[in-house]
């Protein structure tokens, strides 16, 4: 709707929901991003990164969204579209490999039968963060 019409009422209207879409996965991504990671330094610096990483959005909007490219920016919203579908791929791996390691830590669980995690265990979380065999991710 952006790109494909001149028309500022349907692009107001793709602005509008292109926001709708996008806007609500920047706290869901966090959600998700302090949920699998382990320890707290690591967790800390796990949501400093994805933060820089989201700001880094404006930096980069500045330069694919030129005046010469005016009304329709299709430069702009052709590569913005490419990093929507990156990030989309890239969730999609995600969720994946966490599954998958979550059934592999679940077997190991599983053959060890069950167990009290006692205060040595605690303290080990602590230095192996999400590395130690009772942590589950998100998915």
């Amino acid at each position: 709707m952006l790109a494909g019409s001149v028309k500022a009422s349907i692009q107001y209207t793709g602005t509008v929901l292109a926001a709708i879409g996008i806007y609500p996965q920047i706290p869901l991504s966090m959600a998700w991003n302090s949920g699998n990671i382990g320890g707290s330094l690591k967790r800390g610096t796990g949501i400093a990164m994805q933060v820089m990483g989201g700001n880094c959005g404006g930096i980069i909007a500045s330069y694919v969204y030129l005046t010469r490219d005016a009304p329709r920016f299709i430069t702009g919203h052709s590569i913005l579209i490419g990093f929507v579908s990156v990030a989309f791929f890239l969730t999609f791996f995600m969720s994946t490999w966490c599954r998958l390691e979550n059934a592999k830590r679940d077997k190991a669980a599983l053959e060890a039968g069950a167990q009290e995690v006692t205060e040595e265990q605690k303290v080990l979380e602590r230095e192996l963060a999400d590395n130690v065999p009772w942590f589950r991710y998100t998915v």
